[in-house]
């Protein structure tokens, strides 16, 4: 040991492996190449962050993208922009899950009641898209009562300003 020409013997490796989220970041040596995500990353909406959506779901990702627009936009209204402001960062963050996810349901009803095979596909889409979606909602909503009378009448202004911005062209 400690002798010129002697090495330890190396460590056997574990067996055990963890899969890594896909990133674009490199590995831990700098010849690794990045392995690009072909994801959409949707903006917040009211704190809330959208899961992203695959290069498949590319239609999928504009019925997202609008739903977040229109319930972000909600804020311009000044009684909820108010009401908004005397919740927590939590909070307001799942009354955004909770109308985005209100949003793309109504969405999921409305294109599923058509019957070409491009809106089926789409439905189909949808649902899967929301199915990871509620996911990110519960996540979101953890720990939050959002059953408590002030929060659901939050919730019922935000739904109502986002479906009058729907109304309009």
């Amino acid at each position: 040991m400690g002798q010129p020409g002697t090495a330890a013997a190396p460590l056997p490796r574990s067996p055990n492996k963890r899969a890594l989220p896909p990133s674009t970041e490199p590995g831990l040596w700098s010849a690794d190449t990045p392995s690009a995500s072909h994801e959409y990353l949707l903006p917040p909406v009211l704190g809330f962050t959208p899961p992203a959506v695959s290069e498949e779901e590319e239609a999928v990702a504009i019925y997202a993208d609008n739903c977040g627009r229109r319930v972000d936009d909600t804020t311009r209204f000044p009684s909820v922009s108010r009401a908004l402001a005397r919740a927590s960062a939590r909070e307001v963050a799942c009354i955004g899950a909770q109308a985005y996810f209100g949003c793309l349901a109504g969405l999921w009803l409305e294109v599923s009641g058509k019957k070409d095979r491009d809106s089926k596909a789409l439905a189909q889409q949808l649902l899967l898209y929301q199915q990871r979606l509620q996911q990110e909602v519960n996540r979101t909503c953890m720990g939050v009562d959002s059953q408590r009378p002030d929060l659901k009448a939050l919730r019922t202004m935000v739904e109502t300003a986002w479906k009058n911005t729907m109304k309009t062209p």
